[in-house]
């Protein structure tokens, strides 16, 4: 069953385990490999996971700290490749504005040439930026 995602403030308020034993467990490999007596020894106390820890292990509360493993529960495939399309635009968006204003950086100088030069460097981070959109 799949739950609608919530702050953990919402599922569990300040003071509610107070006193209690709390158990935090990685989503990771590692999980599956966890020996059935630790696992019943974990059955009466509280546990929280994280990442994919529900999909092997019963927790109280579950984080997902994972931004694209979130995105992966809880957002159908169509919105998470419109919020890809935007992060990716904005990121291109960004980029040409550096560009001209490296452009326009260039175009003010009276060196010419060698303000080209001087900032050789400069060019090449923008478009190693570029370059990794």
């Amino acid at each position: 069953m799949k739950r609608k995602p919530q702050h953990v403030s919402a599922i569990l308020p300040a003071g509610s385990w107070k006193g209690k034993r709390v158990f935090i467990i990685g989503g990771g490999p590692s999980l599956r490999e966890m020996s059935p007596e630790d696992r019943k020894a974990l059955v009466n106390e509280k546990v929280i996971g994280t990442n994919k820890a529900f999909r092997d292990f019963p927790c109280d509360v579950n984080v997902v700290l994972d931004r694209g493993l979130y995105q992966k529960l809880y957002f159908p495939k169509k919105e998470r490749q419109k919020e890809l399309c935007k992060i990716l635009l904005d990121r291109i968006t960004r980029s040409v504005e550096k560009l001209k204003e490296f452009e326009a950086s260039l175009l003010s100088s009276d060196d010419g040439l060698l303000s080209i030069l001087d900032k050789e460097s400069e060019l090449e981070e923008l478009l190693r930026g570029i370059s990794s959109v």
